[in-house]
């Protein structure tokens, strides 16, 4: 993704693409899990898990109301 974004933008200084931070979300069974990545020195990407939250497999019933899925940012 990072490197999409380096050829896309190809005249920016190396430090205007240091600065970007990346956040993606994979859903994989119950679980969502948020992603970030990173590039701190050329050549070198960094890809972090952050929090997850998990999806409830059974829901109360619809006259409560359905939970929200929450993740909290750090």
């Amino acid at each position: 993704m990072i490197k999409t974004l380096s050829d896309k933008y190809q005249y920016a200084p190396f430090e205007v693409l240091k600065k970007l931070k990346l956040h993606f979300i994979h859903v994989h069974g119950t679980t969502v899990r948020w992603w970030t990545m990173s590039i701190p020195q050329k050549g070198i990407y960094v890809m972090c898990k952050e929090p997850r939250a998990e999806i409830p497999k059974a829901f109360p019933k619809k006259s409560r109301g359905t939970p929200s899925i929450c993740i909290t940012l750090p």
